[in-house]
């Protein structure tokens, strides 16, 4: 096992916002193109942009679908972000490996499921989802976002190591 001590006390293991940034839209894409990608292949809606979008809808009822979906993707990237930024924050205290990563995707996984639990519950009426296959999607798509955050930082890194 690799000693990450001297690693974790260097200076090139500080990000800038700009790098959060630049991995926060990279891992919420990744994330996002695997929802779309369940979308088509389960036929039912996993796509958190849409779903998104259709509760902007049902409170500006007279907004056209690209707002819509801007919105959707704007609430989406911006909760990537913050995401993003804590599990960055997280590596200043353990190592970015892929077992940290995939612990820390289950972590944002069953925080999401519980914001989205209740997003759904509240908005019943105007998101028709099932909500245990969301709810299992969504669990694995935060583990693809944190091995995404996880390989975007370490990798322009490797020869610190």
């Amino acid at each position: 096992m690799k000693n990450y001590d001297s690693f974790l006390d260097s200076e090139s293991y500080q990000g800038s916002i700009k790098e959060c940034f630049i991995i926060a839209v990279m891992a919420t894409l990744a994330m996002t193109i695997f929802s779309i990608v369940m979308t088509y292949f389960y036929k039912k809606e996993f796509r958190e942009t849409k779903l998104l979008a259709k509760i902007f809808e049902h409170h500006v009822k007279d907004a056209p679908n690209w707002l819509s979906s801007l919105v959707g993707y704007i609430l989406h990237f911006t909760v990537g972000f913050i995401f993003t930024s804590v599990q960055l924050y997280l590596y200043l205290l353990v190592a970015p490996t892929w077992y940290n990563a995939i612990i820390m995707g289950i972590l944002n996984g069953i925080i999401s499921c519980l914001i989205w639990y209740f997003t759904i519950m509240v908005y019943s009426d105007v998101l028709s989802v099932k909500v245990g296959s969301f709810l299992y999607q969504l669990l694995f798509a935060h583990i693809i976002f944190s091995l995404a955050i996880m390989l975007m930082y370490i990798l322009p890194r490797l020869g610190t190591l």
